[in-house]
């Protein structure tokens, strides 16, 4: 849930407010929470989930998930 909202001066911004929720595995912030889980509770997590697409660039595929949320446990840049 977003609890806080700063405007931004860009010409296209994400229609959130506060009180807003989305998934954590569709939001970069999500997927830094996810990433601090302990391996047992993170694989458990991706095992119920049932992802579904909310723009063409989420990621819905387990493995590939499973890749970005461990990305930012290691460091790695996402694009």
């Amino acid at each position: 849930m977003y609890v806080a909202r700063s405007a931004a001066s860009r010409v296209l911004a994400a229609g959130l407010s506060v009180g807003s929720r989305l998934p954590a595995y569709c939001t970069s912030m999500g997927r830094v929470l996810l990433a601090a889980l302990p391996d047992i509770e993170l694989e458990a997590y991706l095992r119920d989930l049932k992802p579904k697409a909310y723009t063409p660039r989420t990621i819905v595929k387990i493995p590939q998930l499973r890749n970005a949320i461990l990305g930012f446990a290691t460091g790695d840049t996402q694009s």
